[in-house]
Order: C-alpha cells, then sequence, then structure tokens
C-alpha cells in the first residue's frame, strides 16, 4: 500500500503545481494514450522517469526527477513548468507502479517527512562536486544570485577549502566528481557549447535564468551558501502572494506579502530572486512562489505596496483582480460591504473572429476601460464581479448600437444578440479592406487563425497555354500569387459567381484584378477536362481575352492561330476573287460582305449578316454559295424564308447565279420533291413547312442553313426557333436587317442557333448579361458587344448607299373627335382600374395580358371607333380616318404612289371601302392573300394603281415595292424595327425618288405613349452593333402610370 500511495502522491504534487487549464490537459493527454517510451533510472537520492508525449501532431521528450522529498519536471516544450506533458508522463508513471510489489517503503515516507537538515554531506575520502551561492544587492536594490565552483577533495577537512573552479577550467577539464545533474546547472547557465571559456570564478545568474538554474541546483547533491557555509535547502513548498486591499481618500492601497497555498503566512523577511518565476530566499531556504510572473514587481510589492487612484478602482477590481486570480494570489478586500464603484469610461468595441462551412462569423463585445461587456447582454446597468465589493457600469447603449450599425454597413446579418455573420465575397472584402475602415477605437481579435477567410492582397501572375487544332481550341490557365496557384477551375468558379476572390491551393484567397474581372467576367461556362478547356474557333475571343492578361503566355500552332486572330480583327478574309459564275457586279460594301462571308467559312464559323433593308444580303449570300460551288463543295443549302420572299429568292437566283441549281421545296406536291434534294444547290422554302416537315428536314446533312429574315426566330421558345435549332448543317448563317427587334433575349436566341456556346446557357446569358445591362451595367455591354462583334455585319444606308435617295420621316397628329374623345376617356378610366386592380392582385407579370387587352381597346379607338369589337364604338367617327382621307386625296392627286400599312385587319377593310368609294385603283394584302407575287409586280408595273394597303405582319418583310414614294402608317407599332422595315420597302436600292414617310398619331392619346416607349426600343437596335447603353426592357410596371393617364 505505502508504494502505491507514494507514487499516486508524487503525481498529485504535480499536478497540483499546475494550473486547472494545464491538469486538464495532462489527463486528457495520458488518457488518450498519448505517453510512449517511459522508462525509469534509479539513482543514489533521485529517480529519473523519461518519456515521449505526443500533442497535436509533434512529440515532446518529458523527465522527472523525483527526490525524497519532491519531484522537478522538465519538457522540450519550453514551457511553464509543470508543462502539460509532464502532469501526462507523472499520471502514467504513477499508474503503471500500482499494480507493482509494495516491499517495505519506510525509508522514502520518512525521507519525505524528516527535515531539511537531514541532506547528506561528503563523508570522509569522498570527492564531491560543490555549488556555492551567494547573493547581492544591485544598483537597482534588487537581489542579485551569483555562483562558484569547488570540488571537496578527500583530505580536505572543510567544505569551504579549496580554489574556486573557472567555468572555463571546468569546461575543458570536468572534474571526476562532477555528475550529469551538475552539468546540467551549467547547460543552463552557459548553454551547451559557450562561445568562450570564462576565467572569472564567481559568476553573477541573469535574472531570467535565475528560475532554471534553481530547479536545476535543487536536483543535485551539494549546494551550500558562500560566507555561512550552510547547506542550501530547497523547500518543496512553494509560497504566493497575498494581498490586502484598503480603502483610502486617494482610491486604494493594497499591501502584499508571502503566505504558503491556503493563506497561512510565511512571516519571514524574504530576499526575491530572479525576475520571471521567481524565488524567495530566507535563512538559507529556498521556495518557489508561484502567482507571481515578475520578481521585481514583487519585491517592490513587498516592500511598498502600490496605490491604486479612485479612477482606476472599476479597472482593478475586474481586470485587476481577474489577472491575479488567474495566478491563484490570495486577496483581501478590506473594503466595506456592499460598496460599488461606477465606471464612466467610452466603450471600445472588440470583434473576434471565427468561420465556420465557409461562413465568417462575428462576436462583438465592449470594453469600458478593463471591463469586458458582450453585446448580447440585454442589462443596461452591470455589476461586475461576485464578491461583496463590485464596479457598476450604466452602458452607452446609443454608441453600442452605432457599432452595429457599422457591422451591418460592412455586410455583417445579425443572426442573434452579439452574434454576426458574413459570406462570399463581402466577408473577403471585410478581411481585406473592411478591417481597416473601422472607426478608431475598434479592435479586431482572430484574423491570423482564420483559414478559408486569408485574402493575399499582393498581385496575382496569370499563366495561359493555348494550342489549336482544325476546328479547336485547347486553353489552359494558371494564376499565381506569393508562391500558391490557383488552378483553372477555381478561376473560372470565380468569374462565374462574379466574384473577384479566387481560391489557391492552400485555402486562401487571392484578389483578381478589375481588368481580369471586365475581360472574362462573361466568358461563360467552359467544360474543363484535365485543367484545360476545349473550345470552338468561334469561342477564340475568350481565348483572346486570355491571352491578353497573361504575363507568361505559351501558344502551340502560333501560324494557325496567327490567322484566326488576325481574321477577327480585320472581320474578313483575304483579297479572294469574286466568282466566276456571279451574274452581277457587287458594290463595294457588298464585295467586303463577301469577304467576311468567306472570312467565318475558313473558321468554321456562322454569323448573322444584317445590313440594312434593301442593301442587297441575297446576293451577298449568293456570291458565297457560288464561290463554295466553283470550289467544289456539292452538298445543298437549305434556305428558310417567309412565305412572301420565297419568289424573291428564286428570282435573285435567276437573275445572279444562274449556274446554281435550285429547288423550291413548298406547297402540296413538296412530297414528290424529295428525291431531288441532293442533286441541287440550294433548297429554298418556308418557315412553316420547315415546321410541319423538321423530321424530314433533319435527316439531310446542309452544306449551309440559312434562315432569310431570321428575326423569325427571336424568340427562342417558339416551334419556329426550336425546330431551326434541329437542322444538322456544316455552316450556319442569319440574315435580317433587324437582328434585335424588342430585346436581348432575341439576340441569344440568334446565336443560339448559329453557335449555341457562344453565349452560353439562357440561364447564363440572362445572370451575366440581360439583368445586368437592364441595370445599365456598362461593363456587361461592352463585354457582350466584344463577343458577338466579330459575328455580325451590320451596314446602313447613309453609311454605303449614298446615292440612295433621301427618306423624309414625318409624324401627322390628329385631334379626337368630341364624341371619339369622350369614348377614349370612358375606356380609359375603365381600363386603368382594371389594370391597377389586376397589377395588385396577381403582380405585373400576370397581369401583362390585362395590360395589352386594354391598350389594344384605346388604339382601336384612336385608328377608327368602328373596329371595337360588340359595336361600342357603332356612330362614332374618326379623326384621323377624316385626316387620311383628305391626305390620301392630295397625294394621288399629285401623281405620287402610296404604300398604306396598319396592324388591323378591320382598320385596312375599313380603308379599302373609302378607296373603291372615291374611285382610286388599289391592291389589298394581308395574311390569306395567296397571289402575292402578282400584286406586287402588278402594283410595280402599273401606273394606274396608285395605293396598296397591306397588313402590317403580313407584308413588312421581304416585298421589293419600289414603285411607291410614299408610305403611310397608319397606326404606331410598340416595335419601330417592324415599322422600319415596312417603310424600307420602298426605301431600297432601285428607288429613284425621294421617299416620304408618314406616321398617323392620335393626339393626347396611348398612341403618343407608345411613340416614346418605340424610342427605347430604336436605341436598343442601334446600340446592339454600335457603341454606347444597352437598355433594358420595353414596358415596365413604372410605365402604366405614363400609359394610363388621364388627361384633363
Amino acid at each position: 500500500m505505502p508504494q502505491a500511495v507514494d507514487q499516486r502522491r508524487t503525481a498529485l504534487e504535480i499536478e497540483a503545481l499546475a494550473s486547472p487549464a494545464v491538469r486538464a490537459r495532462g489527463r486528457s493527454l495520458q488518457q488518450s494514450g498519448r505517453v510512449a517510451e517511459m522508462s525509469e533510472h534509479a539513482g543514489p537520492s533521485a529517480s529519473l522517469v523519461e518519456g515521449k508525449v505526443f500533442d497535436d501532431g509533434e512529440s515532446y521528450r518529458v523527465s522527472l526527477s523525483i527526490e525524497a522529498r519532491y519531484a522537478k519536471t522538465s519538457c522540450t516544450c519550453n514551457g511553464e513548468q509543470p508543462c502539460s506533458h509532464a502532469v501526462a508522463l507523472a499520471r502514467q508513471w504513477a499508474r503503471a507502479r500500482e499494480g507493482q510489489p509494495r516491499g517495505s517503503q519506510w525509508r522514502a515516507l520518512i525521507e519525505r517527512i524528516a527535515p531539511r537538515k537531514a541532506y547528506r554531506v561528503p563523508m570522509e575520502g569522498e570527492r564531491a562536486f560543490i555549488h556555492w551561492l551567494s547573493l547581492s544587492l544591485d544598483r537597482g536594490n534588487f537581489w542579485t544570485l551569483s555562483i562558484s565552483w569547488r570540488e571537496h577533495r578527500p583530505n580536505a577537512r572543510t567544505l569551504g577549502r579549496g580554489r574556486k573552479l573557472s567555468p572555463g577550467e571546468i569546461f575543458v577539464n570536468p572534474p571526476v566528481s562532477m555528475t550529469p545533474l551538475d552539468r546540467r546547472v551549467f547547460d543552463v547557465i552557459f548553454g551547451r557549447n559557450p562561445e568562450r571559456p570564462i576565467s572569472k570564478a564567481e559568476v553573477p545568474i541573469p535574472n531570467e535564468l535565475v528560475e532554471p538554474t534553481l530547479r536545476a541546483l535543487s536536483q543535485t547533491l551539494y549546494v551550500y551558501w558562500e560566507g555561512s557555509g550552510e547547506r542550501a535547502a530547497f523547500e518543496p513548498k512553494p509560497v504566493l502572494p497575498h494581498m490586502e486591499v484598503r480603502e483610502t481618500q486617494q482610491g486604494l492601497f493594497v499591501d502584499c506579502s508571502l503566505a504558503f497555498p491556503g493563506g497561512r503566512p510565511w512571516d519571514a523577511p524574504a530576499r526575491i530572486i530572479g525576475s520571471r518565476y521567481p524565488w524567495a530566499e530566507y535563512d538559507g531556504t529556498l521556495r518557489r512562489v508561484i502567482g507571481a510572473a515578475d520578481g521585481l514587481s514583487l519585491s517592490i510589492l513587498l516592500t511598498e505596496g502600490t496605490v491604486v487612484p479612485q479612477a482606476e478602482v472599476p479597472s482593478f477590481l475586474t481586470s485587476g483582480i481577474s489577472a491575479l486570480d488567474g495566478w491563484g494570489v490570495e486577496i483581501d478586500l478590506l473594503l466595506e460591504s456592499g460598496r460599488t464603484f461606477g465606471i464612466s469610461e467610452t466603450p471600445s468595441p472588440r470583434l473576434y473572429l471565427d468561420e465556420e462551412e465557409g461562413v465568417l462569423k462575428g462576436s462583438l463585445s465592449f470594453f469600458y476601460g478593463d471591463c469586458e461587456v458582450l453585446a448580447d447582454n440585454p442589462d443596461p446597468v452591470i455589476l461586475f464581479g461576485a464578491g461583496e465589493v463590485r464596479p457598476s457600469l450604466r452602458r452607452d447603449l446609443e454608441a453600442e448600437f452605432e457599432a452595429v450599425k457599422t457591422l451591418r454597413a460592412l455586410g455583417f446579418k445579425l443572426t442573434e444578440p452579439g452574434k454576426f455573420e458574413i459570406e462570399g465575397d463581402k466577408a473577403f472584402d471585410f478581411i481585406l479592406t473592411g478591417i481597416k475602415t473601422l472607426p478608431e477605437g475598434w479592435e479586431v481579435f482572430g484574423k491570423e487563425s482564420l483559414k478559408t477567410h486569408r485574402v493575399r492582397s499582393s498581385p496575382v501572375s496569370l499563366r495561359v497555354k493555348i494550342s489549336s487544332g482544325i476546328d479547336w481550341l485547347d486553353l489552359e490557365a494558371t494564376a499565381s500569387v506569393e508562391g500558391e496557384e490557383a488552378r483553372f477551375e477555381e478561376i473560372m468558379k470565380a468569374l462565374e459567381r462574379h466574384s473577384r476572390y479566387v481560391r489557391l491551393g492552400d485555402g486562401s484567397r487571392a484578389v483578381l484584378p478589375e481588368e481580369w474581372l471586365t475581360r472574362l467576367s462573361a466568358v461563360g461556362h467552359l467544360d474543363l477536362s484535365g485543367g484545360k478547356a476545349r473550345i470552338k474557333n468561334y469561342q477564340a475571343q475568350t481565348a483572346m481575352d486570355f491571352a491578353s492578361l497573361a504575363e507568361d503566355l505559351q501558344i502551340e500552332n502560333e501560324e494557325q492561330w496567327k490567322k484566326l486572330a488576325e481574321g477577327f480583327f480585320a472581320g474578313e478574309s483575304d483579297k479572294t476573287p469574286l466568282p466566276r459564275g456571279l451574274g452581277c457586279e457587287l458594290r463595294p460594301y457588298q464585295v467586303r460582305g463577301y469577304r467576311w462571308l468567306l472570312f467565318l467559312e475558313s473558321m468554321d464559323l456562322g454569323g448573322v449578316l444584317a445590313d440594312d433593308m434593301g442593301l442587297g444580303k441575297t446576293v451577298q449570300a449568293l456570291a458565297l454559295l457560288l464561290h463554295l460551288r466553283e470550289t467544289g463543295i456539292k452538298a445543298p443549302t437549305l434556305i428558310v424564308a417567309p412565305t412572301s420572299v420565297v419568289p424573291n429568292w428564286e428570282a435573285e437566283i435567276r437573275a445572279h447565279a444562274p449556274g446554281l441549281t435550285y429547288l423550291r421545296y413548298h406547297g402540296a406536291e413538296r412530297a414528290f420533291l424529295k428525291d431531288e434534294i441532293l442533286s441541287s444547290d440550294i433548297v429554298i422554302t418556308s418557315y412553316a413547312v420547315m415546321r410541319r416537315d423538321i423530321e424530314f428536314l433533319q435527316s439531310v446533312e446542309w452544306n449551309y442553313v440559312m434562315l432569310d429574315e431570321a428575326q423569325a426566330i427571336k424568340n427562342a421558345a417558339t416551334l419556329t426557333a426550336k425546330s431551326a435549332r434541329k437542322l444538322p448543317a456544316r455552316r450556319r448563317l442569319s440574315l435580317t436587317g433587324t437582328p434585335l427587334e424588342n430585346n436581348l433575349g432575341e439576340l441569344w436566341s440568334q446565336f443560339c442557333f448559329l453557335m449555341p456556346e457562344l453565349l452560353g446557357s439562357e440561364r447564363h446569358f440572362t445572370e451575366h448579361y440581360l439583368k445586368p445591362i437592364a441595370k445599365g451595367d456598362e461593363s456587361a455591354a461592352g463585354a457582350l458587344r466584344s463577343k458577338i462583334r466579330p459575328f455580325i455585319l451590320r451596314r446602313l444606308k447613309p453609311e454605303v448607299a449614298p446615292e440612295l435617295p433621301e427618306k423624309i420621316e414625318n409624324l401627322l397628329y390628329s385631334e379626337f373627335t368630341p364624341a371619339q374623345a369622350k369614348l377614349y376617356r370612358s375606356l380609359l378610366l375603365a381600363g386603368r382600374e382594371k389594370v391597377f386592380r389586376a397589377v395588385e392582385e396577381t403582380g405585373f407579370s400576370k397581369a401583362r395580358n390585362c395590360v395589352l387587352d386594354v391598350l389594344l381597346r384605346l388604339r382601336q379607338v384612336c385608328c377608327h371607333p368602328a373596329v371595337i369589337p360588340g359595336g361600342v364604338g357603332a356612330g362614332v367617327g374618326s379623326a384621323k380616318f377624316d385626316q387620311f382621307c383628305d391626305f390620301v386625296t392630295e397625294v394621288v392627286a399629285e401623281g405620287h404612289k402610296i404604300l398604306v400599312y396598319s396592324q388591323f385587319v378591320q382598320v385596312l377593310k375599313i380603308l379599302r371601302a373609302w378607296f373603291e368609294e372615291a374611285g382610286i385603283s388599289h391592291l389589298y394584302l394581308d395574311g390569306r392573300t395567296r397571289d402575292r407575287e402578282t400584286r406586287v409586280r402588278r402594283f410595280q408595273e402599273d401606273e394606274s394603281v396608285k395605293a396598296f394597303l397591306v397588313s402590317l405582319k403580313a407584308g413588312g418583310t421581304g416585298l421589293n415595292l419600289t414603285g411607291a414614294d410614299y408610305v403611310i402608317l397608319f397606326d404606331p407599332w410598340w416595335n419601330p424595327a417592324v415599322e422600319e422595315q415596312a417603310a424600307d420597302r420602298a426605301h431600297r436600292i432601285g428607288q429613284t425618288r425621294t421617299v416620304f414617310s408618314y406616321k398617323m398619331i392620335a393626339k393626347n392619346s396611348v398612341e403618343e405613349k407608345i411613340q416614346e416607349l418605340a424610342g427605347k426600343k430604336r436605341k436598343l437596335t442601334s446600340e446592339f452593333v454600335r457603341p454606347g447603353d444597352l437598355t433594358g426592357p420595353l414596358i415596365e410596371e413604372s410605365d402604366l402610370d405614363d400609359l394610363f393617364r388621364i388627361q384633363d
């Protein structure tokens, strides 16, 4: 039993000397099996226990020197002893010995109880290495410890006789009596390899080395005091400071003395030795002082005490006492019970940072002097501590609220009182710049320990490698900063998230330069494999953008890359001659258009030939097909056009490319023409036939698929657009004078047909272009223009055909008749109420049909009340109609020919009835008209026919009506592109007279508002291929008030 008790007591003593946190950590290490390679070596007066302890990925060597009365510890962690590793080894050693035979342990027990004077002295005839200590006061009136050495020889009669040995002598020729424990003292004082031998026999010990030196000496056999010759006693029981606090007129007075643990005073005028972790000496006995980290300060307190000024009393009662409590210092507050001391400090915010699953978390507290208040504490007045004397605080809640507002302004969200979260780029912005912007007095802790929210602010460099094949490019990219790299995948993830921070290999983040974000933000999704992306030639702009940013650029197959890059910038191929079989002379701009088409062909690209209406897009496309035919490419080309335009293609082929064979795949007889398709150079069909026969048409491998009047696929969700995308072709081309009519979604539909990967998915296009541009984001608009620029060629008439006669556009305003105005106002009042109720109940998007329905009725009133269903406008005249009749009568009398457009077939029928009544020869065309070609030809050739009444949708595209020199748009339309197409049926190449275009508008009506909103679309269409702003949707909820405003 005594043996087990002995080991357990030794372990408990080591634990008792450690702080609570160290004890808990030591127990955890021992219980989790972290102690290894434990061994025990018994000596004459001490045992040495050694072992290895594993902690947090590191291993530490620990030793326990156990004498009869107490144990000393050391560890390679260099921490304060006893450390958690020493505690773990002590507990493991005690447990290992519990099961051993107890034997007779009386000697060890008696030696532990016996007085310290029982230390042995050298026996007669014995050699002994003796350490001699002395104390002296330095200039600062602090005690300095010095040490010297002698070797006791067998023939010496007294211990103090003999010459002192210098450290230099001992290092060169160690005495035989010097033990390893003696040598350890030298290692502590001088190090294992001193730079030079020390010749002075008595050595002052630096204050910072006093504590480890005395610990080493306590394990040796012979330590004596110089002068008295008394043996130096090392008592295991430490002492600690004991504080008494009294109130004075100046504040508080703190008196200090030494006491044993438990409170019993040590009534001795002890001398304090050492600065860090000091010892106390009295009457030759040395004790460790616990609870004091600075011996110099302790000496002053023991001799003089200290005064705490009145203003600093709350701080002392909180932080001061708390610090002393942490060291185990005994404190007696000799103050009036219930006494409180008010704190009057300005709060200083302190933010503690942590992270969890990609979220940056913050905990907020406030320091009033040295008193910390957690932000989640609801009490406006706080008493600190738990004793009879406590500091009190009335919080400055207004200042604290301002601190909360500051965090919110930086992007933090309040999750619960005093707790905040921030994530994504906002979190990295806070780490990078936000902390610096915090007001003076803020403190932020925990930044250095963050792992996933570290931000490297050094410049980032880009390495790019490009290799190319027949119709593809391989692109690789790596970003690097401060020796860490970001893979291509991480760069693309950052760009797709619109993030300026890219993840590096070590988990930290780098800041992407603004230029990178501008150039690369709209790259779109790239399929990466093995760290590289394979892209099509038409995505070469992406590769060029990366290459332009690279500090390290590697290009394989430079010749092909140079050809591709130069072609993109030049926008056309080399000076390839015109095909021999072309039956007309091309204008210079048409030659450039032909060569641009050849560039697209050579690079396996698609594009949009978007020349203004009437500039000869058809003949440029035919020149390309002739070139391909003459170079040996025989596969058929499919041309899809509006039904009214199919005959025009036939006529153009016959006139300008007679060497090309063509097949009109249209009408009921087309079922018998399928076998002739492969033997034809060109197959012409309509959009309607394409939709119906898509299953057959997609079974043919087409050389080209060309869409004429390609605005027919502007809505990607329609069957027409879906069918067009199914057609297999080596190349694809769109021909349209109005590449953009309503919104940028139409642009995406065009390129989804031409080159599906160029603008990404519809969702990607919406997020990266449509929405940002609608909000006025010029960088997104610029990125879109840059991406589509090589694939759209658009020339306007004034630029390339200055010889064309002028087109003069005019507005004709009319004022309602009294009856018409009354009807309009009643419908406006009822419609306004209906619209705003629908918007309130269902939201603007779902109420759109209601809005359009009400607008339709108001527009019908403006044209002619007689066309309103249900006879609502029966008997009510139309001021616009009367104005029209007078105007046309005058124009016809002057010998002009007129095109008359309206969106409403019922309006056209009213106008036709008037022409018949007036005896003016005219023609009529709407969606049900079959013999379009005959009527168009008659209007062009028969001078007796003075007017052509045309439905805007049926006759606004594909017709050549240069016989007219006056165009009347009876009712304005939302889409200015459709109106311009209609007017340009007359204003096109072949026209020799000035064309006058008149748009008729009813004043103080919704038609005026339509005119204003249409201006937005006109801007959208023009800026789509020109520098400038791209705008958002046409009708927004904010427009409703203006559209349905009640006019007095």
